[in-house]
């Protein structure tokens, strides 16, 4: 993909390119159709993972030798039950940054809460209001 321009001024750079190979470690899209790696154009790598249930469970962004981003992704419950809501995320380069949601019977995000300082605990309020 290429950025044409950015308010009226030619740049005419790459975006994001997504890679061509003839190996599996090469593949910019899985023969799902799932993407699985692209470059942005400033040279940053970004790779993704997926679970059985093509939900993506990792992702990871790096510049060089830089890995300035990598968060795995859990939706398995206590019981070994996965319904598709994100319960977890572990972020591997900060654990102070690990979050965890919850939700209610309706599968509607509950809480939030997060083990920095940043956000201890959120709690969203999906009562109805009565007029």
């Amino acid at each position: 993909m290429k950025l044409a321009a950015f308010n009226g001024t030619q740049v005419n750079a790459p975006y994001y390119t997504v890679p061509q190979g003839t190996q599996a470690s090469t593949w910019g899209y899985l023969p799902t159709g799932a993407m699985n790696r692209g470059t942005y154009g400033n040279g940053l790598l970004e790779t993704i993972g997926y679970n059985n249930r093509l939900q993506i469970n990792s992702m990871t962004d790096v510049e060089g030798a830089s890995t300035l981003f990598s968060k795995s992704y859990g939706y398995y419950d206590n019981s070994g039950h996965n319904n598709g809501n994100v319960l977890t995320m572990t972020d591997a380069l900060n654990s102070a940054r690990n979050q965890t949601f919850t939700y209610d019977q309706l599968n509607r995000l509950a809480s939030a809460a997060e083990s920095d300082n940043d956000l201890t605990s959120a709690t969203v309020n999906l009562k109805p209001r009565l007029p």
